[in-house]
């Protein structure tokens, strides 16, 4: 029996040893991917809010309008962001949420 353990010791070391290299270069794929879906997540999400120039535009206008001694009209000021902007967040999310729940699963 002591040589059927010794065979099938190395057997396992060995099928580790290929598992925890392949597991190693998985989680380092994952974790450079998670960065750069973070830095594309980063520039997308601020398509989200709205521009600050714009909002500086409004009150450079209401502020030349008083000067002037001009009627002051508030003009309504609603941003939505585009339905597209939407789905492009929502799926670099759901990317980043998925490839940090691999890099998490494959370290468990």
């Amino acid at each position: 029996w002591k040589k059927v353990y010794e065979v099938a010791s190395k057997f396992d070391k060995e099928f580790c040893s290929g598992w925890n290299s392949e597991i190693d270069s998985l989680l380092t794929f994952a974790g450079l991917f998670s960065a750069v879906v973070t830095a594309f997540t980063i520039e997308s999400y601020k398509l989200l809010q709205p521009d600050p120039q714009d909002m500086t535009n409004r009150i450079l206008l209401n502020v030349s309008a008083q000067l002037a001694g001009g009627n002051l009209t508030e003009l309504p000021f609603g941003f939505t962001p585009a339905p597209s902007s939407l789905r492009i967040n929502a799926l670099w999310f759901l990317s980043l949420t998925f490839s940090l729940t691999a890099g998490l699963v494959g370290v468990l």
